[in-house]
């Protein structure tokens, strides 16, 4: 998923990330979705009481975590299929309430239209994050077909002003295919997007790639970053960069050692809440018209951070050189090496990294800078 803004926060500030999900409605069916079909195909959105709980329990879980500002990611579903002035409302109030906050927009870009100029250009700094598939989505059975739509999407958003980030979840479709995606994206304007991790909850899902597939994935990525890097091409990528920062500087990013289950709040339209926008319709830790403080005490969530900080952890962490800064990944990632054939930090890419660091510091320098 991609959180990205126009608008900055104060340099060195650690922010709250908040996902606001309006409606949990969306009509284009991916495969991979984290919400299931019939959370999906709910209309009901969430009511304005719900909404100024939420704006409330913001405020308070900054003051509380002395936290610098807000980002706050609309989310869900597909915002872009509810009315205008329904998102234009909770944008303009959450702008008010909350001074400083930085707003984004994660969407599928299928309903785009330029009726939501406005609201982007006010309140989403002109940026716009959108999902894209390779091979989970499909338009009338073509999966081009779905990506030649997407594009003329992406060209509608630019034609308006609008810089379009682009988010994909890496499925076993993908898989070995890193260095195609980049030039594929390159060669259509994009040099700035991101990867996330396709996670799955329950029985087996033959679409979700093993630790070591998206190991290696990550790796063919990087590889081909660098290549355009050589050629004084700057690509920026979130995990690119974030496994830089470990390697080079013990600075967490991304899927390694963030503070998602202190720092993340996330609402759905019932006012359910939880940490994680992956795992919210599987698990709820209060509701916010509780209060904040319903949430900062609930079991569930006092279990997640413990499974984040000590659970998740295997004795071999201990010994691994990038246990600093990676702190065993993201706690929805399988950590089982003896099953998924990596660690849930991905120890051979990080090697990986590293080894580059050391053969190429010059060319890695210049890419941190570029892409600052």
């Amino acid at each position: 998923m991609s959180t990205h803004s126009a608008r900055k926060l104060p340099a060195g500030a650690k922010p709250l990330t908040v996902y606001i999900k309006p409606s949990d409605y969306c009509n284009v069916g991916c495969q991979h979705c984290y919400l299931p079909a019939a959370v999906r195909a709910d209309k009901s959105r969430m009511s304005d009481s719900t909404f100024e709980a939420s704006l409330s329990a913001i405020a308070e879980m900054e003051r509380r975590q002395n936290a610098i500002g807000t980002l706050i990611v609309w989310h869900g579903g597909e915002p872009l299929s509810l009315p205008v002035a329904y998102l234009t409302h909770l944008a303009d109030t959450a702008h008010t309430r909350l001074p400083g906050v930085v707003q984004a927009l994660q969407t599928s870009l299928i309903p785009y239209s330029s009726r939501w100029r406005d609201l982007i250009s006010s309140r989403f700094g002109a940026e716009i994050g959108s999902s894209v598939d390779f091979t989970q989505r499909a338009l009338r059975g073509s999966v081009k077909g779905y990506l030649d739509f997407w594009m003329q999407k992406v060209a509608a958003a630019r034609a308006d002003g609008f810089h379009v980030i682009p988010g994909m979840v890496p499925s076993n479709g993908e898989m070995g295919r890193g260095a195609e995606l980049v030039d594929w994206l390159y060669e259509r304007g994009f040099t700035q997007w991101n990867i996330d991790r396709y996670n799955q909850f329950s029985g087996f899902d033959p679409n979700r790639p093993l630790n070591r597939q998206h190991s290696a994935f990550l790796s063919e990525v990087f590889d081909a970053v660098m290549a355009y890097a050589r050629r004084g091409i700057y690509i920026r990528i979130n995990t690119v960069r974030a496994a830089l920062g470990g390697v080079l500087f013990n600075s967490p990013g991304e899927r390694w050692g963030g503070t998602c289950s202190h720092d993340f709040l996330v609402i759905n339209p019932d006012g359910r809440t939880n940490a994680c926008p992956d795992k919210i319709s599987h698990e709820g830790f209060s509701n916010i018209q509780d209060g904040y403080g319903a949430y900062q005490a609930s079991p569930a969530r006092k279990a997640w951070i413990r499974e984040h900080l000590m659970g998740h952890r295997n004795a071999h962490c201990a010994t691994c050189p990038f246990q600093t800064f990676c702190r065993s990944g993201c706690p929805l990632t399988p950590n089982a090496p003896d099953v998924e054939g990596e660690c849930s930090g991905y120890h051979r890419h990080l090697t990986h990294v590293r080894a580059f660091t050391r053969q190429e510091p010059s060319l890695v320098a210049h890419y941190l800078e570029a892409t600052a």
